[in-house]
């Protein structure tokens, strides 16, 4: 049942949605954390490492252990997601 208290848009939401089979709220979970996940991966990996490895990697396994564990994604706030996925990375 959808809460009319939650934006349809909010992480919340589209976390409910794509953890219940909706591939566009996870599409969606996707491109708003993609750049921010990429962002910090790149910063956490530093110089040395990313000349053996690139960031895109570790953020597509990331995405895999991800979607193997959205359904023990919790939202409370507003950095739930972008803190879980860096947990993963």
């Amino acid at each position: 049942m959808v809460d009319p208290a939650i934006p349809e848009d909010s992480d919340r939401a589209l976390v409910d949605r794509a953890q219940n089979g909706d591939r566009v709220a996870l599409d969606q979970v996707i491109a708003r954390y993609h750049g921010p996940l990429l962002k910090i991966i790149r910063l956490r990996m530093g110089t040395a490492v990313r000349n053996f490895v690139e960031p895109e990697d570790i953020a597509q396994l990331t995405w895999l252990k991800a979607l193997e564990q959205l359904g023990t994604l919790e939202v409370r706030s507003d950095s739930s997601v972008l803190h879980w996925l860096v947990s993963i990375a």
